[in-house]
């Protein structure tokens, strides 16, 4: 039972520490408004450099409303923001009245 326990306690730390980017039930997919340059370019299809401007424009937009906006980062086409609804989600600010 003390193992069960310990075992619990650490599975729910884990599963805090990664809540910031990862939310709810979206199947493991990244929260775009939270998601690291780092985390980004691990995506298949994404590079450090694209994962730089999409780090780029969410910071002057200071945040993602729609995936759509991605088609405003050089080199991202309709085919790979395809791709990437399978990796990512966006979850607004609280206060946004999208």
């Amino acid at each position: 039972m003390k193992r069960f326990i310990m075992l619990l306690t650490l599975v729910l730390t884990l599963s805090l520490a990664a809540a910031p980017a990862f939310a709810g039930d979206n199947s493991g997919k990244l929260n775009l408004n939270k998601a690291t340059v780092e985390q980004l370019a691990e995506i298949p299809g994404l590079n450090q450099d694209m994962a730089e401007k999409i780090i780029e424009l969410r910071d002057e937009n200071e945040e993602f409303v729609d995936m759509e906006e991605l088609l405003d980062v050089d080199g991202m086409d309709n085919t790979l923001l395809r791709k990437l609804d399978k990796h990512l989600f966006i979850e607004p600010a609280s206060d946004c009245n999208c």
